[in-house]
């Protein structure tokens, strides 16, 4: 596929790049071709999976980690460093463990909806009026 190729040239180490292709291979295509009909949804799911994995994977490159190497603080400052995307990585993690690449106790922590910190009604009317204050008039 096209957009498998694409994405693999992304990755900056070939220990990685390998990886992925596996991933790639041995899970999101031998899923959908295990399906009689991949819906598009399924098909940009799996893309995403695999842009947030090499995203993970360039981040442990940047910092001279191997996925073998890879421990729970490395896994948490990553999800912790990005927006809650980044925890489509669970997937990859998840085959990852299954295929003995990494550790079976790693884990990331999923986001739930609402516990996000919220802001107050007051903070929320000061942020309104900062953007519309900013915005050029008619």
């Amino acid at each position: 596929m096209d957009w498998s190729n694409d994405a693999l040239d992304r990755l900056e180490s070939p220990e990685h790049r390998d990886v992925v292709n596996r991933y790639i291979r041995w899970h999101h295509l031998r899923q959908m071709h295990s399906m009689e009909s991949v819906s598009h949804g399924t098909f940009l799911r799996s893309k995403q999976t695999v842009t947030v994995t090499i995203e993970f994977l360039n981040w442990l490159t940047d910092r001279d980690i191997s996925i073998g190497d890879l421990s729970q603080a490395d896994l948490d400052a990553w999800q912790a460093e990005g927006p809650s995307t980044r925890e489509f990585a669970i997937r990859f993690l998840a085959w990852a463990i299954k295929t003995k690449l990494i550790a079976a106790d790693l884990t990331m922590t999923p986001h739930r909806r609402g516990t996000s910190p919220k802001m107050s009604a007051e903070g929320q009317r000061d942020a309104v009026d900062s953007i519309t204050s900013n915005q050029p008039g008619p």
